[in-house]
C-alpha cells in the first residue's frame, strides 16, 4: 500500500510528498469560510468518481447534497452519518476507521479530541491503512501529538487557497504554497520558504 492518498489536486500532492497520510491522521483548521471544506472534497470527488467509497462524518445535517454533487462527488459512494452529539460522532468515527472499508473518512464536525481519543483514533487507522481527515474551525494544541499533517487553511481569492504547514512527518522542503481548486492548473506556485527549516514532526 502507498504511504499517502491523493488530495484530488496535483499540485498539493506535489507539495505534500505525495498527498495525504495513510494510517494516520490529517487535519485542515482555520477560520470558518476558509476553504478548508472545498479543498476536502476534492479529495471525496477523486475517489467517488473512481468509484471508491468515502466515509463522512457530520454533527447533524452539516451539508447540502445538491451542492456536494456539484463538487463533483458521487453521492452513490458516500456513506454519510449525522450524529446529533459530538460524543456519537467521536464513536462513529472510531467505528467506521476500524472497519477498513473506507480509504478516506471525512471528519467534519469540528469536534475536540483529548490525547486518549486521538491515540485510539491513530491505533485504528495504522491498523485498518485508513487516512482520516479533520475539518476543524481552529487549532487547539491538545490532542494533536497523534497528528501526522496539520495544515492551516485560509482563502486568497475566490479560486485560490492558501496553506500553511504547522506540522509533518515528512520532511518537506517548504512551510508555505498557493493552490488553486482548478485541478487543471499547472504546477509552479509554490511560495518560497520563509524560515529556511524543513517541517519537522
Amino acid at each position: 500500500m502507498q504511504a499517502t492518498l491523493s488530495t484530488g489536486l496535483p499540485l498539493l500532492d506535489r507539495f505534500l510528498d505525495g498527498g495525504w497520510f495513510r494510517k494516520g491522521l490529517n487535519e485542515l483548521c482555520g477560520k470558518e469560510g476558509g476553504g478548508k471544506a472545498s479543498l476536502a472534497f476534492k479529495s471525496v470527488a477523486a475517489l467517488t468518481q473512481k468509484k471508491i467509497p468515502v466515509a463522512l462524518i457530520t454533527k447533524g445535517a452539516s451539508f447540502f447534497p445538491p451542492a456536494l454533487a456539484r463538487e463533483g462527488i458521487d453521492l452513490g459512494r458516500i456513506l454519510w452519518l449525522r450524529p446529533e452529539s459530538e460524543e456519537r460522532c467521536r464513536w462513529a468515527s472510531e467505528q467506521v476507521v476500524r472497519s477498513g472499508l473506507f480509504p478516506l473518512i471525512l471528519n467534519a464536525y469540528f469536534s475536540y479530541y483529548n490525547e486518549r481519543e486521538t491515540r485510539r483514533l491513530q491505533l485504528a487507522a495504522e491498523r485498518s491503512g485508513s487516512t482520516v481527515l479533520f475539518l476543524r474551525h481552529a487549532h487547539r494544541g491538545t490532542g494533536n501529538f497523534a497528528f501526522a499533517l496539520r495544515c492551516n487553511v485560509e482563502r486568497s481569492r475566490s479560486d485560490r487557497l492558501y496553506l500553511r504547514i504547522l506540522k509533518s512527518r515528512r520532511m518537506l522542503p517548504k512551510l508555505e504554497m498557493e493552490v488553486s481548486l482548478d485541478a487543471k492548473t499547472n504546477p509552479g506556485d509554490l511560495f518560497p520558504e520563509i524560515t529556511g527549516s524543513r517541517v519537522a514532526s
